[in-house]
């Protein structure tokens, strides 16, 4: 995945601006996220995630935004034991997720469908393929930007 040159934030994320945008790469950062928040990874966790956030922003995804905050709070819990902000990024996923839950009762059941099979059509090679660079491109932006900190840049 190609950044078009930015640099990272201080974070060591890169700007909304500089990420790719597709509802394949939502998903593929979030099941990234998914992976290194079970292998225990929190800092790749909570970059993949902020990164699915991010892009999911750009293409007013609300379900991804949603999974997205959902996946921010765990990190949160597990990593610093901070209740305070789990607590804040599930309430904001809960507020999403029953936005969702009325337009899906506003759209109807055959627009509501038809809307989710668009969003699932991604194969399982290509949500792997996507997930694998996703996860690679978050270690190397961490790697340069722990790098970067360590030399006073």
């Amino acid at each position: 995945m190609k950044h078009s040159g930015a640099r990272p934030q201080q974070d060591g994320t890169y700007p909304a601006h500089t990420l790719p945008r597709s509802d394949a790469h939502v998903v593929a950062f979030a099941a990234a996220a998914r992976l290194a928040h079970r292998q225990g990874d929190y800092d790749i966790a909570r970059g993949l995630y902020q990164a699915s956030l991010a892009v999911a922003m750009a293409l007013e995804n609300e379900r991804g935004i949603a999974r997205a905050l959902e996946g921010l709070g765990s990190v949160a819990l597990y990593q610093q034991d901070d209740v305070i902000v789990a607590r804040q990024f599930h309430e904001q996923a809960l507020t999403t997720y029953r936005a969702i839950a009325d337009t899906c009762s506003q759209l109807g059941s055959a627009t509501f469908t038809a809307t989710w099979a668009r969003g699932q059509a991604l194969t399982a090679d290509e949500a792997v393929h996507l997930a694998l660079d996703a996860a690679e491109s978050i270690v190397s932006v961490q790697t340069m930007h722990r790098r970067g900190r360590a030399s006073g840049l």
